[in-house]
């Protein structure tokens, strides 16, 4: 059984015979009956009911068929699934942040994105840059936002923003 087979026989349920559902898969209808012939002797027992017009599935046909649905369901959502993975549209970024950035640039950060990416789930890791260095190189996190650029020589890194730091003191002490 693959699911070519599946497909096939899903057609031919749907379109009452092999001849109209072979129509519908553009092959013959011969190498169709030929693949159900085959799928029946794997299953050992007919899924259709023969010399009847549309064709019904037996009562084991239709048992069969409400797998063959479910399972076909279940093939396309996974491959959806894979396709909307593979196009950034669904997944899992695991960041890494020091505690004392994250309660600076989250709050202004986060809406931002996730209006962006609504269907990205985001996971963060609050450890000191160091270990976040460490966390890069074994795979435990995504990417980490970092306060000062890594020592480590296996690790790229690219400034996000410039901010400006200052001096405040009272009037009269300048």
């Amino acid at each position: 059984m693959n699911f070519r087979q599946l497909e096939y026989i899903q057609m031919i349920q749907r379109e009452g015979s092999i001849s109209g559902a072979a129509k519908k898969l553009f092959i013959s209808q011969s190498a169709l009956s030929q693949q159900l012939i085959k799928l029946e002797e794997e299953i050992g027992a007919p899924i259709f009911e023969r010399g009847i017009t549309p064709l019904r599935p037996t009562y084991l046909g239709e048992q069969y068929l409400t797998y063959v649905q479910k399972i076909l369901f279940e093939y396309e959502e996974a491959s959806r699934l894979l396709q909307d993975l593979e196009n950034s549209k669904k997944g899992r970024l695991v960041v890494g942040i020091p505690p004392n950035r994250s309660v600076q640039l989250l709050p202004g950060l986060l809406p931002k994105f996730i209006s962006q990416y609504p269907d990205i789930e985001l996971v963060f890791r609050e450890y000191k840059s160091y270990e976040l260095d460490e966390m890069i190189l074994q795979g435990d996190i995504d990417f980490s936002i970092m306060v000062s650029p890594s020592t480590s020589p296996m690790i790229s890194f690219t400034p996000l923003l410039r901010e400006e730091i200052f001096l405040a003191v009272p009037k009269n002490s300048l």
